[in-house]
């Protein structure tokens, strides 16, 4: 076990973290950091929207997608709450065109999707009002389409703003948001002329103490449509518009008496969309629209993005670490200073070993044999004569003595392949410091990459003709790399390791894509989600019953390995345990095949060996199907619900996550254990008896019926999953029909025993860092809580895509063969507990033999019980 496994894999190791450091030193040294207010996990202070913040396209004719951020989707239902704590903390105010009417419009539709503004009301003033339950929200229109002063009101805030005004006292603006000057365009009046009137307005609008504590927010002028614009606004021009914003911009710039509370915001800088074209080309549709307000409200609501460290969202700045995540991320730095030092001493130490032992041979090869019978020239070693050093040492190969150098030349042979980082052949010590080096270093890789500004984020953006080409590449790997497998049992672990690959990378494009709302698929992955559980249930069984070792010593490896990653990405993430889903199901199964298999051992092995599964599988089923008078899952919330139990369930104050993840594939670990019970059976038998029919020769005997079977279940699930309506539907009867497609597929797999001979060494090396991979994904591919991709080179998506794939495979490899390592430092040991001692006695020989063991618990559990209680004083 080394973390330079093989040639091709240092070479792709060095080639990944060059490009990835100079990305990274790239984004430090630019300008990037040099407007933001808090270095690195600050935001942009004007977040304007405009240069390259602005740039994007559209995504699916109805979505704007920027370049170097992602929108928080406050138009979805799951964000309604939030939209609602940001308006009854922000009054809104709009003054300006018809433009500016319709953010206003727009901004109320998302309260009230039926709301429009009448002809009547539309050149005038307008307030709308809205309660739901404790929020009271009113936002405001001013029309003020002119940018010219009024000689009846001279001063120009009461002229535009008479209503408000008022009202001052009780701040009823706190952002205004100002545009016009098309009126002036379509007149023909000079550009200097209109945007000299327009400064003058912002000016004193900034000055006017009546605003004392509210921000002004002046909206450059979109783009028109020239060709579909009326006669009478023929004088409105895209370069005239370009004209007037950049003045505009530069007087409120570089103004004589700095404008403190005015900012310039490019809300209307998209793209035209060709799918939803201006009816008049001066107004935008409604799908546009939206898309403004979206950015509008991700401006305006910024503070709420404080609420949680993770919002990778545009104008939402990061958290500054907590304590606790200071302290780990200084221990990190200081692991990897220490693996360092300590590579370098071992590199240093290989290389005079090997220098060493080359003048030690030749000089034992001068003083045992005499150099006239070798042939050897005349002169000293090493002394000027006829030949060099090879030539020298050639006749010694063709003489009869060399046999006697053979065990030379091997320990020459081991000591010039010696990989100086392979923990196997190095001291405890210096194999813990490289451990935790490794880890140490993609610690702060992720904590980079997904905790700090350094790096943009965008929006996911799926599309069948990617998700296909992806699929098609993973299928060529897969057929390309085939080779002999050592096994040709049924499931054996190279085939369950293959299995486990393929799913990984179909899960990792998955995500990348965003294919969550393609129905079929999500019906698809969520049968490989439920096929890990179930080869958590086979994989256990078929240990416990070959091994009979139930000592604490397998509890804690298994424990260890699953969560040791999980537990440091919760403290340097500040995330719940439950974030990751997939670990605390793993564990949560483990556990309950462990006491399954402990509980009447003897029944393991005996006829009724199935009985305790499916006992398993029908406690579980009450469990999560019981309900009581009141509709509520009394007994569920009774076991999990628990103040013990709860650090390790709840997440954002609820079970909902935990009953909807564990219920989806309540099934597929006790079918997994079932088919263990079958395989192993089934082998003993094969074994046993005298026939020379084999397990397998047995199987290809019901080739033909098993076949028929297979394509009827296939296609079954298949029609099943293009024609289902909704994922309430489909996940309904997830949990029953997932197992009949797994089976059906280990049948495939393993039907004739060509396919069983043969295995794919690449994906079975992705199946044995999967759990790496799905972590790591988190926060290399994925930011944001999975909700955006991160985003390393701007403009270039499948540069970029290769870039983050890459550095997930390296971290992934590195964090697997380190945590390996550790675990086999940490808990592995040459000779287990007797577990036929009573409970007491192994649990008191382990931890004292093993205390570390015990430290490491006790860790992991304070660990998932600090970050819940920090994740409920947040919430």
């Amino acid at each position: 076990m080394a973390l330079t496994a093989s040639s091709s894999f240092t070479a792709f190791s060095w080639i990944t973290l060059i490009i990835f450091f100079s990305i990274l030193v790239h984004h430090l040294l630019t300008t990037r950091f040099e407007e933001r207010e808090k270095g690195i996990f600050g935001r942009e202070k004007d977040c304007a929207f405009s240069g390259t913040g602005g740039v994007g396209h559209w995504y699916d004719d109805s979505q704007w997608h920027l370049q170097q951020c992602a929108l928080f989707p406050f138009d979805s239902k799951k964000a309604q709450k939030h939209l609602l704590a940001c308006l009854q903390s922000h009054t809104i105010c709009f003054a300006g065109d018809s433009r500016v009417r319709q953010l206003f419009e727009g901004l109320v539709q998302f309260l009230e999707p039926t709301f429009s503004v009448t002809v009547e009301d539309r050149h005038r003033n307008l307030t709308y009002s809205f309660s739901e339950g404790d929020s009271q929200i009113l936002l405001h229109f001013i029309w003020a389409p002119e940018v010219g002063l009024s000689k009846s009101k001279p001063n120009i805030a009461e002229s535009i703003f008479p209503d408000i005004r008022k009202h001052s006292r009780r701040r009823e603006c706190d952002v205004v948001f100002y545009s016009a000057g098309l009126w002036a365009m379509k007149r023909g009046e000079p550009i200097f002329s209109i945007a000299n009137n327009v400064f003058l307005m912002v000016k004193e609008l900034d000055a006017d103490d009546a605003w004392q504590g509210s921000s002004l927010v002046w909206v450059p002028v979109g783009h028109v449509e020239e060709e579909q614009l009326w006669d009478a606004r023929k004088n409105i021009t895209n370069s005239a518009i370009d004209q007037f914003n950049s003045r505009v911009e530069f007087m409120i710039r570089s103004s004589d008496t700095p404008l403190s509370r005015t900012t310039i915001i490019s809300f209307q800088s998209q793209a035209p969309n060709k799918a939803f074209p201006s009816k008049d080309g001066l107004h935008f549709n409604r799908i546009v629209v939206k898309q403004q307000v979206k950015m509008l409200l991700n401006f305006v609501c910024e503070s709420l993005f404080h609420i949680k460290s993770s919002m990778r969202v545009c104008c939402a700045s990061f958290q500054s670490p907590s304590m606790v995540q200071l302290i780990f991320l200084f221990v990190y730095i200081l692991f990897v200073v220490l693996m360092m030092f300590v590579a370098g001493k071992r590199y240093i130490s290989s290389y005079n070993k090997r220098k060493k032992h080359v003048f030690s041979l030749a000089t034992t090869i001068v003083s045992e044999s005499p150099k006239e019978t070798l042939g050897f020239p005349k002169g000293n070693v090493g002394s000027s004569g006829d030949g060099d050093l090879a030539s020298t040492l050639a006749p010694l190969f063709a003489s009869s003595r060399t046999q006697s150098l053979t065990n030379w030349t091997k320990q020459f042979a081991s000591i010039l392949h010696e990989d100086v980082l392979d923990f196997n052949a190095m001291p405890s010590s210096d194999a813990w410091i490289i451990a935790c080096g490794g880890v140490s270093f993609c610690m702060l890789v992720l904590f980079v990459c997904d905790r700090t500004a350094v790096f943009h984020d965008t929006e996911k953006e799926f599309s069948w003709t990617v998700f296909t080409s992806g699929i098609i590449c993973i299928a060529l790997v897969f057929f390309f790399s085939l080779k002999p497998s050592d096994s040709n049992r049924i499931l054996n672990r190279q085939q369950t390791e293959e299995w486990k690959g393929w799913m990984q990378l179909i899960f990792l494009l998955y995500h990348y894509l965003g294919a969550s709302q393609v129905l079929p698929i999500y019906v698809y992955i969520r049968v490989c989600v439920a096929s890990y559980l179930f080869l958590t249930g086979y994989g256990h069984y078929v240990y416990f019953s070959t091994k009979k070792n139930f000592g604490f010593q397998r509890i804690g490896m298994v424990l260890f390995r699953v969560n040791i990653f999980t537990i440091l990405l919760c403290v340097t993430m500040n995330e719940p345990y439950q974030a990751y889903y997939f670990v605390p199901l793993s564990t949560f199964w483990f556990i309950m095949v462990y006491l399954t298999m402990f509980a009447l051992q003897s029944l393991n092995h005996s006829q009724l060996a199935w009985v305790k599964p499916l006992l398993l599988s029908c406690v579980v089923e009450i469990i999560w199907r019981q309900v009581d008078f009141e509709g509520n899952h009394s007994f569920f919330n009774f076991i999990f619900g628990s103040s013990l139990s709860t650090p390790f369930f709840e997440w954002n104050g609820s079970l909902h996550e935990w009953y909807f993840r564990g219920g989806l594939d309540r099934h597929a670990a006790s079918m997994g254990m079932i088919v263990a019970i079958f395989v192993t059976k089934s082998e003993r038998n094969s074994r046993a008896t005298t026939s020379s029919m084999t397990l397998h020769q047995q199987f290809s005997l019901l080739n033909a019926g098993m076949v028929l079977i297979v394509i009827f279940a296939l296609v079954g699930f298949h029609v099943f999953a293009v024609s289902c309506q909704s994922k309430l539907i489909c996940n309904t009867y997830h949990a029953y029909l997932s197992p009949i497609v797994i089976i059906a597929f280990v049948a495939t797999r393993n039907l004739f025993p060509s396919f069983r001979k043969v295995h794919s060494f690449v994906m079975a090396g992705c199946g044995k860092m999967s759990l790496e991979l799905f972590l790591a994904q988190y926060h290399i591919l994925l930011a944001g809580d999975t909700r955006s991709i991160l985003v390393f080179i701007p403009g270039f998506p499948l540069l970029n895509a290769c870039i983050a794939f890459s550095l997930l495979v390296f971290t992934s490899k590195v964090l697997s063969t380190c945590f390996g390592a550790m675990c086999q430092l940490l808990i592995a040991s040459k000779k287990y507990v007797n577990s036929s001692l009573p409970l007491s006695c192994q649990l008191f020989t382990v931890l004292y033999t093993n205390w570390k063991v015990f430290i490491s618990m006790l860790l992991f559990v304070f660990v998932i019980v600090y970050q819940h209680s920090e994740a409920k004083q947040l919430s």
